[in-house]
């Protein structure tokens, strides 16, 4: 632990499992994208480091499988592989894959929504769509700038709404935000 913002989560997670108030008067506890796993993986297993660098090391691995399914999507395999590549050996992402901060986890949750909002407008439909606006609001449960997302996913929804016509299935994004505070 760095002693940071990490023992704020740790605490507040070690609290929620152990029954008590996890509020600790500090903005890091509305995080609960990041203190709910981190609760759930501390019931499973014990209260240790390697629980909490769980919590952030899987959602690193997964960022590096998202960006080349992504980078495959857009431009093709060899993209993927490469963008894959960069996504694993990025020096911040590497330095930071195993400390409980909420950057990467959150960073999954947009590449995640804007990947499958992509495949939503264009091919897959409904599911994707819903599936786009949960990772929005997950990414903004680990960290409230995951909201970002949002305006860019409003905008492409604009310009493909200019381009092919309005969609109603473009409101299952929607359902799907609100879905993560229900």
């Amino acid at each position: 632990l760095m002693g940071s913002d990490d023992l704020i989560y740790n605490k507040a997670a070690y609290n929620l499992t152990a029954g008590e108030d996890f509020a600790l008067g500090n903005p890091g506890q509305n995080r609960l994208g990041l203190i709910f796993p981190l609760a759930a993986m501390f019931k499973l297993g014990r209260v240790n480091e390697v629980s909490s660098s769980l919590v952030v090391l899987i959602p690193s691995a997964l960022l590096i499988l998202l960006m080349f399914y992504a980078g495959r999507h857009f431009f093709g395999r060899e993209v993927g592989y490469v963008a894959a590549l960069l996504q694993a050996i990025y020096p911040m992402d590497v330095l930071f894959a195993t400390l409980l901060y909420p950057d990467l986890p959150a960073a999954l949750f947009i590449g995640l929504a804007v990947y499958l909002f992509h495949r939503g407008c264009n091919d897959k439909g409904d599911l994707h769509l819903f599936a786009s606006g949960l990772s929005v609001g997950l990414a903004y449960s680990v960290k409230e700038t995951g909201a970002f997302a949002a305006p860019f996913l409003m905008g492409y929804a604009l310009y493909n709404i200019r381009k092919k016509g309005f969609k109603w299935a473009y409101v299952w994004t929607l359902v799907g935000f609100m879905a993560v505070f229900i």
